[in-house]
């Protein structure tokens, strides 16, 4: 695909160094002019091992800009990697910028709680619905809770249709589509 299409900029996410190695080589040899990667977790345990640190080194010189999602990722990337920090830019997942603007009434309404539960704790989870993300653990642990606590999921993924099942059982998950 990027051989065919010659993309002036190729951009991956990124977390493991053993994924990134290989796919940002193909990249660039398949004539990808600037590579272009955002850095989930730089600071992942396995990241610790000696290989691994070598071969986020090594991906780190091969390309043009990398992202950061915080100023203390982008500090250890530079720190733990040596990647230039005039390479590093720092772009913030989306979050809203003011609290106020949106209600903590409007938060409940929108989340259709029901009556009698102004008083509930709210936790949120918004990701891939998937084992890897521990969302399981979530729950169990929220269950052993006492009342006054609403888990709040939202997003996709192959464990959907379970944790819509077990939301039925436990009024205090709410699934959000």
């Amino acid at each position: 695909l990027v051989r065919s299409g010659k993309p002036d900029i190729f951009h991956a996410h990124l977390a493991s160094p053993v994924e990134a190695l290989p796919v940002l080589l193909v990249a660039r040899e398949s004539g990808a002019r600037h590579l272009v990667t955002t850095e989930h977790a730089p600071t992942w345990h396995p990241l610790e091992r000696a290989w691994s640190r070598a071969v986020k080194r090594a991906v780190a010189g091969s390309r043009g800009a990398v992202i950061a999602l915080c100023r203390s990722d982008a500090d250890y990337l530079a720190d733990h990697f040596g990647i230039a920090r005039d390479r590093i830019e720092v772009i913030p997942n989306g979050v809203m910028k003011s609290a106020d603007s949106f209600s903590r009434t409007q938060a409940r309404a929108a989340l259709k709680l029901p009556a009698g539960r102004e008083s509930d704790f709210i936790l949120g989870f918004a990701g891939a619905l998937e084992q890897k993300k521990g969302v399981l653990d979530l729950v169990e642990a929220a269950s052993h809770q006492a009342a006054g606590l609403t888990l709040a999921l939202a997003g996709e993924g192959s464990l959907l249709e379970d944790l819509r099942a077990k939301s039925a059982s436990m009024p205090f998950v709410l699934l959000i589509p």
